[in-house]
């Protein structure tokens, strides 16, 4: 069994807000002992609680809340020293370099 995962923004997000994937995160979330993720995941985060405060879905405490949360559940890995192969990787594939530091 893997016991760990590499999470990205979006599957975060739904750990804490009602999305259309939630059930689907939880599940892999739950049969995970250690999520990991580099720290642009809580810049990209907060992105997504800000834009949700600012809707009026979700109130400032409770984005503030989830952040402390998410920060302290997932193992951070500084995005440094993976730019240069992420960067690569995006030229390759054609993709925006955001999502290169998640393979």
């Amino acid at each position: 069994m893997v016991t760990h995962a590499v999470i990205d923004a979006s599957a975060v997000a739904a750990l804490y807000l009602e999305l259309p994937w939630n059930s689907r995160v939880r599940v892999i979330v739950a049969e995970r002992r250690r999520l990991d993720a580099t720290d642009l995941v809580l810049v990209e985060l907060g992105s997504t609680f800000w834009k949700n405060v600012r809707a009026g879905i979700v109130s400032e405490e409770a984005a503030m809340e989830a952040l402390r949360h998410a920060q302290a559940a997932i193992d951070l890995h500084p995005i440094a020293p993976l730019l240069a192969a992420s960067l690569r990787i995006a030229i390759e594939r054609k993709h925006p370099i955001y999502d290169c530091f998640y393979i």
